[in-house]
């Protein structure tokens, strides 16, 4: 166990101290030997015992045109599908995820509020913005598959499937040796899982990422691909089944029949989504090619539709010209960026020019799921972008009858917010709120980044619940819940941490002056966001293994990892409000998807937690329950809220970051402040956990992740290269296999260098002026894997 880092000031130490009480007591409940056994099971992804329904089925959307005994002459006539006359063909009528049945236990969030302005003062964070939420979870499940079984199935498709054709020769003769010695798990990884729930099929529609690392090092992967599966309401996956989604119209496809002015498209699960991204198979030194990091959410098209979208980052080309002097023409310039983008699943464009920068006879008749770059106007394109926070306004919604665009944070610390075009296929995307208009936008984001997507509550009180809105919120507010994370470096636990922070946002849109500096200016409706609460890093009482895989116990070396991925569901089976007590009684259930690690895909329970918020002790989100009456605290109530004041904001005199209440970083700061507390206590839990129970284990781990079929591997993927060789330069090659050398790749790499291409995501300058305890993000050893 490495020393743990000292920290010079004293009253940081005495609150560790008493920070790691709580965690000595929560960590000490773990069962050491059943969690290294369940990594050593997940390791081995191949042999466990994962949920399936091996079924043949066609679902149809349960508001699908055509009764039920239509559906098998629809399907013959429009889809070539060869196994459908055996198939179970129907339309869905589950309406809802099944809720949990699991033993919840109870879980505290400290949560600090945007109440009072404190002038990024530590010191006030406990005594005015600090309060204790009270939720329930679960048990986290590992939702597993068998990547020999999905790699097995990949070959098996290579030369009919045109994308993976496309993409085998990155790994194709390392594949077929992997599979032959059954190491496919040394070199093949899945992390990032995040899903969402299909009303319309009763499913749970999954993506999670699938890299490929020769070196058998998952922070250096040459390619990622995005899986896709399906799973029934109580998370078993649905294999060999198909869904009938609806889809547009590209030149190529299968002629399908109109129906209500809409095509439909048979999809089959699980596959890897055929998205388009720039590769050059000679050219894989770190590079990095294919989707990261994906998140999905729900959008509603023009025609009603609520489908899948994925966002992403990913590097990709652009050509443009220029004139070099030398000669009578304009030169071809290549220059390569890594940017945002949005795919949608079951949407379709013929060939690539949009990621590659031209087209290419290879790949011009070829299709893949539409995909489009999110760019920023009238800002030039920035080398790297990534960790953007997708949400939607339920109320752009409603008045559109479809989601017109797609919203992002693209920074929490000095918030920002951007709003980018879904309909008309530019990407183009806007600022429609920012904290502070001095930070240049290039400048780097902070500790606190990426996370969830946003789950909307206006979306949720309206469609799963009686309550009117109106009596509920104040006029034009929007409240978004979700998870982001925290980032932070050299806090007291290995190189650094990554935790879940549960965030609250707001918008306000208020009539204002449209240029505050002109007496005659029109008014116009401006939005204000603000993070109402946040809460410092939670654990939700999920044990974490190491990043050395070879040392899962050696949770303090290297990076300590537990991200948030994507809101699966929420549900409300039952609210009402209690006037007697002034408080909601709600009976919710969500479901997180999170990764540990940068190796699992796991789910977890939330219970209680929209009942948490809707009781938040600082009443500023939702209206008092008694609205009708006009009392004196009723008006207290309503000042509460914290609308923003217009006669404020139209003052040019008047920074709004000091006179509007919690429109600043004061909550952020105490969160990261709260969260380096956290790092520091777990730092000394696990240095005493491991101290108690090293003598305790009665079997060595390392004896289960040295696996010899892999020096075998090896030996023979350099005989079959070798051979390769000597066809081409027999006078030039030396004869004699490589001695065995795993460590430099297979092991130093994952400890010292977990996180190599995060550092454009960090910000020294705003990490230290928040706070000089709150070390600096922007550091070399970071990883591409984790957002």
């Amino acid at each position: 166990m490495m020393p743990l880092r000292r920290y010079t000031k004293s009253f940081i130490l005495v609150i560790a101290i008493v920070f790691s009480v709580v965690l000595l007591y929560q960590i000490g409940e773990y069962n050491q030997n059943d969690l290294m056994g369940s990594f050593k099971y997940a390791y081995n992804q191949g042999s466990t015992d994962i949920k399936k329904d091996l079924t043949n089925q066609v679902i149809f959307p349960r508001d699908f045109p055509l009764q039920k005994e239509e559906l098998k002459v629809y399907v013959k006539q429009n889809f070539n599908l060869t196994d459908f006359d055996n198939s179970k063909l129907f339309k869905n009528e589950v309406s809802k995820p099944d809720i949990p049945s699991s033993k919840f236990t109870k879980h505290n969030l400290t949560v600090f509020n945007s109440d009072t302005n404190i002038k990024l003062n530590l010191k006030k964070c406990e005594a005015k913005l600090q309060s204790t939420s009270v939720i329930e979870i679960d048990k986290a499940k590992n939702i597993g598959v068998s990547l020999p079984e999905i790699l097995t199935n990949f070959l098996k498709e290579c030369e009919t499937n045109p994308y993976y054709k496309e993409l085998s020769p990155f790994f194709i003769d390392e594949l077929k040796l992997q599979l032959k010695f059954n190491v496919v798990e040394k070199y093949w990884y899945r992390l990032a899982g995040s899903s969402v729930w299909l009303e319309q099929y009763g499913v749970h529609f999954m993506i999670s990422r699938i890299l490929y690392s020769p070196k058998g090092a998952r922070n250096q992967p040459i390619i990622s691909l995005t899986y896709a599966q399906i799973f029934s309401k109580d998370w078993k996956e649905l294999t060999n089944t198909k869904l009938i989604v609806p889809t547009n119209y590209i030149e190529g496809m299968e002629d399908t029949e109109v129906i209500d002015d809409q095509r439909f498209e048979a999809l089959k699960f699980p596959y890897f989504l055929p998205i388009p991204f720039w590769h050059d198979y000679d050219n894989v030194e770190h590079k990095y090619y294919g989707p990261e990091d994906p998140r999905i959410l729900l959008v509603k098209n023009t025609k009603g539709y609520l489908e899948p979208l994925i966002i992403f980052n990913a590097y990709h080309r652009k050509l443009s010209r220029y004139d070099d002097d030398e000669d009578d023409g304009l030169v071809l310039k290549q220059d390569f960026y890594r940017s945002m983008f949005m795919s949608w699943p079951w949407q379709f464009q013929k060939g690539k020019p949009n990621t590659d920068g031209m087209g290419n006879k290879e790949f011009d008749d070829k299709l893949y799921n539409k995909a489009i770059e999110l760019k920023i106007k009238n800002i030039p394109r920035q080398k790297k972008q990534k960790n953007w926070t997708p949400f939607i306004s339920d109320n752009l919604r409603t008045i559109h009858g479809y989601d017109k665009f797609v919203n992002f944070v693209y920074r929490w610390a000095n918030f920002e917010v951007l709003k980018c075009d879904l309909i008309d296929d530019s990407g183009s995307c806007s600022f429609t709120y920012r904290l502070n208009h001095r930070i240049s936008t290039e400048s780097q984001v902070g500790p606190l980044r990426g996370g969830t997507e946003l789950k909307n509550i206006n979306d949720l009180i309206r469609t799963q619940t009686d309550l009117p809105l109106e009596k509920l919120l104040p006029p034009h507010r929007e409240i978004w819940v979700g998870f982001a994370r925290a980032h932070l470096d050299k806090c007291g636990c290995g190189n650094n941490m990554y935790r879940p922070n549960m965030v609250v946002l707001v918008k306000d849109s208020i009539s204002t002056k449209k240029d505050v500096k002109d007496p005659k200016s029109p008014k116009v409706i401006k939005d204000f966001y603000k993070i109402s609460h946040i809460s410092s890093s939670i654990s939700l009482d999920i044990p974490i293994i190491g990043w050395d895989l070879e040392n899962p116990r050696d949770v303090c070396i290297g990076s300590n990892i537990l991200i948030p991925n994507g809101i699966s569901s929420w549900n409300i089976k039952s609210i009402r409000e209690n006037a007697k007590t002034g408080f909601f009684e709600t009976d919710d259930y969500m479901t997180l998807s999170l990764s540990i690690s940068d190796f699992t895909v796991h789910t977890i329970n939330i219970k209680g937690l929209l009942n948490q918020i809707l009781n938040l002790n600082d009443k500023s989100l939702f209206m008092p329950i008694d609205s009708d009456s006009e009392d004196e605290s009723f008006s207290t109530n309503i000042k509460n809220l914290n609308i923003p004041d217009a006669s404020i904001v139209d003052d040019p005199r008047r920074n709004n970051l000091l006179w509007l209440t919690g429109y600043n970083n004061d909550n952020v700061l105490c969160a990261l402040d709260s969260s380096a507390k956290f790092c520091s206590a777990y730092g000394i839990a696990n240095e005493k956990n491991s101290q108690d129970d090293s003598e305790d284990y009665d079997y060595d781990l390392n004896d289960d992740f040295i696996d010899p079929n892999v020096s075998k591997y090896e030996q023979e993927l350099y005989l079959y290269k070798l051979n390769e060789e000597l066809k081409k330069r027999p006078s030039r090659i030396n004869s004699r296999p490589p001695s065995r050398q795993m460590s430099p790749d297979r092991n130093s790499d994952r400890q010292s260098k977990a996180y190599p291409d995060d550092n454009d995501d960090a910000d020294e300058g705003n990490t230290n002026k928040f706070k000089q305890g709150i070390s600096n993000p922007n550091d070399p050893e970071k990883s591409s894997n984790s957002d």
